[in-house]
């Protein structure tokens, strides 16, 4: 599939999914208590671990309804991106019965670019996104998320742990444009792409109940 077509894909299919159940295709498994607790403990986690203060800036990549995003906003300014016009919709209301911070919620209608200036956010954090993107698109995604970062900015991304928690390299999983299938991506696959723009992967990140590799920008 041609990129544009993988893009117009993925916004009709997550349409539907925001339309059928966001929570089950957000997070499998955890019912409404469990998903918005969740996004609690990641937050917290996140600004313990970053040193994130009240005028930080972070941008959630494909925040889906808000699970990080919501409670993010309550300690800093977040900017919440989806391709889904639908998962928005439910993430500002969202916000409003969960009385959020300072947060914006904004579509990403030119796939990959991203409605974020150049340089202005200091950490790019996406939970359970990147892996349902081709990687015949993942270039440009991480040179998008890279963009926006500010100089020794952050980006945590998921990647395979060491005993392959998905078997096989993301590349050689690849299919004609499967906007569902779970592909975790090595952190060797992460390296190729982002080392030429100018990041290096740090340490690992935990939280909540996630652990991910965090990149820094313009690290010497």
């Amino acid at each position: 599939m041609k990129a544009k077509d993988i893009h117009a894909a993925m916004a009709r299919d997550w349409n539907e999914r925001a339309h059928e159940d966001p929570f089950l295709y957000t997070t499998t498994g955890a019912n409404n208590d469990q998903y918005w607790a969740s996004g609690e403990a990641m937050a917290e986690d996140l600004v313990r671990a970053l040193g994130l203060t009240p005028t930080s800036r972070v941008l959630d990549y494909g925040c889906g309804v808000g699970r990080l995003a919501i409670p993010l906003s309550r300690r800093c300014n977040v900017t919440a991106v989806d391709i889904s016009a639908t998962m928005l919709k439910k993430a500002r209301a969202a916000a409003s019965a969960r009385a959020s911070g300072v947060v914006a919620f904004k579509r990403i209608t030119k796939p990959p670019k991203v409605p974020v200036s150049d340089a202005s956010v200091d950490a790019v954090v996406e939970v359970m996104a990147l892996q349902h993107i081709p990687f015949a698109v993942m270039p440009k995604v991480l040179a998008e998320m890279v963009r926006v970062l500010k100089p020794r900015g952050f980006l945590i991304i998921k990647a395979a742990s060491d005993d392959g928690d998905l078997l096989g390299r993301a590349r050689d999983r690849d299919d004609d444009g499967n906007t569902w299938t779970a592909r975790t991506y090595s952190l060797e696959e992460y390296e190729a792409i982002l080392a030429p723009l100018g990041m290096a992967m740090v340490s690992t990140i935990t939280f909540g109940d996630r652990t991910q590799v965090m990149f820094q920008k313009d690290v010497t």
